[in-house]
């Protein structure tokens, strides 16, 4: 999930745990997300699944990296999937479903896997707070997003409903231990 970089140690990991990468999953459309999907896709041949309404952010990878000062990588490949709210699919013997969160970013997708327990956000969640939502030309629906969203509403997080949920945040940090 959002290979942004270090693709050799996400794959000695997988080595390690005798895993294979079929999927790729994006969160978002950040540089710092998906700037490894490339050598990722290139070394597992795992498909790249993203939400549409972030595909003009990862095409426009380069402009990112001019904007930050980060050295232009070669194009990313097209996605082989798009996801939108609801989508499940099987993925390590669990169900997935893609929750989209609009706010971060026009596409920003958590994925939730009940089973397991946990739901990766991107950076839509941060510990304690919540991803910047003031990009340039993009309205700051973040808060809304999350109001909205059954998965994200205070009552969604009861013990009844998602006992030990944890959420991976932006970052790689656990923010939330239900």
């Amino acid at each position: 999930m959002d290979p942004g970089g270090n693709v050799a140690e996400i794959v000695a990991r997988l080595e390690v745990h005798g895993l294979k990468c079929n999927r790729i999953l994006i969160t978002h459309g950040h540089l710092d997300h998906i700037l490894g999907s490339r050598e990722l896709q290139e070394l597992t041949g795992a498909e790249i699944i993203i939400n549409q309404e972030d595909l003009s952010l990862y095409e426009r990878v380069a402009a990112q990296c001019e904007d930050f000062g980060v050295p232009e990588p070669p194009p990313l490949p097209k996605p082989s999937a798009f996801v939108a709210d609801g989508d499940t699919f099987a993925l390590a013997g669990l169900t997935c479903r893609a929750i989209h969160n609009p706010g971060h970013t026009p596409g920003s997708t958590s994925f939730f896997f009940e089973q397991a327990g946990f739901c990766c956000t991107g950076d839509t969640l941060f510990r304690g707070s919540i991803g910047r939502t003031s990009w340039a030309g993009f309205p700051s629906l973040q808060v809304l997003s999350l109001d909205t969203t059954p998965f994200f509403t205070a009552r969604a997080f009861t013990e009844e409903n998602c006992p030990m949920l944890a959420a991976i945040c932006g970052r790689d940090y656990p923010c939330c231990r239900y």
